[in-house]
C-alpha cells in the first residue's frame, strides 16, 4: 500500500511538471501569435490558413 501511494505521488508530481511546462509554453505562443496580429482575424476559426 504504501509504495503504491509513492508511486502515485511521484505520478502526480509528474504531472503537474508536464502541465506547468505546456502552460508556460501556450502562454509564450500566445505572445508571439498576438504579436504578429494574426490572431484576432482568426479568433472563431479553428482552421488557419497561412498564406
Amino acid at each position: 500500500m504504501g509504495s503504491k501511494l509513492i508511486e502515485l505521488e511521484d505520478k502526480l508530481r509528474e504531472e503537474i511538471k508536464l502541465r506547468k511546462k505546456a502552460e508556460k509554453k501556450h502562454k509564450f505562443l500566445m505572445k508571439k501569435l498576438e504579436s504578429l496580429k494574426i490572431w484576432p482575424a482568426y479568433r472563431g476559426n479553428r482552421e488557419v490558413k497561412f498564406i
